[in-house]
């Protein structure tokens, strides 16, 4: 996953993957789904307006070691905050989803 914006492409996820470290430290007994969704909320507020998220993806047959889809999944902010991420994810899942469904 590639987030830039004017701060820098490795600082601005620097700076969200360690928000969300601690976060995730700080709450080990929630349930992992409370804290994924933490986690998008602490990266969506370091998402800046005109910040570029992303998102590439690739799934391997396990019979056959070919690649049945490899992809990727792009979104820009339009505002500070934007939750650039959970649609993203949402996209690719539902891709590979609808390609497992085919098989």
């Amino acid at each position: 996953m590639v987030m830039s914006h004017g701060r820098g492409v490795i600082n601005g996820f620097m700076e969200a993957s360690a928000a969300a470290a601690n976060a995730t430290s700080a709450n080990t007994a929630k349930p992992e789904r409370y804290m994924s969704r933490y986690t998008t909320a602490v990266i969506a507020s370091s998402i800046k307006a005109k910040d570029e998220l992303t998102l590439e993806y690739k799934l391997d047959s396990v019979e056959t070691a070919k690649t049945v889809i490899s992809n990727s999944a792009k979104a820009k902010a339009k505002s500070d905050g934007e939750d650039i991420l959970t649609p993203v994810v949402e996209t690719s899942a539902q891709a590979i989803v609808s390609t497992v469904a085919k098989k």
